[in-house]
């Protein structure tokens, strides 16, 4: 799960409990704190240091998780969330991804929605160095929501 609060740069990171969150101001950062400690103990909000809105969040353990959003966005973290790499396919800054599935850190496929061929299915195999176009819709009235 991810949470998203106000456009802000943020995902959730799963830690240990008692972690403290990372700091914004702090207003912003106590009540976005408060808000993510209040749902779901034991995560805590990390700064991905970007502005794009994530729509997709797949854990594949405690410490590696991949996260999907706007602009073709992709950033991967091996360590819990307390830091992430930018892994973004390249020449997708027009692309809206929606949804990511991670097999482990180095497979992911990721889903661009749109209509007709702006919905396509991405795939990595070496943690996000290079991605492999491995669909891409050609039915105009077709639109892809998710991946499951």
């Amino acid at each position: 799960m991810a949470l998203m609060t106000g456009g802000a740069a943020l995902a959730a990171a799963l830690v240990a409990p008692g972690a403290h969150a990372a700091q914004g101001t702090e207003t912003e950062s106590t009540s976005q704190e408060a808000a993510v400690r209040g749902l779901l103990p034991g995560w805590r909000l990390t700064d991905t240091g970007t502005d794009v809105r994530f729509r997709g969040l797949a854990a594949v353990s405690r410490t590696t998780a991949w996260v999907a959003g706007s602009k073709g966005t992709v950033l991967r973290t091996a360590d819990g969330g307390r830091t992430w790499r930018d892994v973004s396919p390249p020449d997708a800054a027009e692309l809206e991804l929606r949804d990511i599935e991670a097999f482990d850190g180095r497979r992911a496929v990721a889903l661009a929605i749109g209509e007709g061929e702006a919905s396509r299915v991405l795939r990595t195999e070496d943690g996000g160095a290079t991605w492999t176009e491995s669909f891409r819709n050609t039915d105009p009235r077709a639109f892809f929501n998710c991946l499951t």
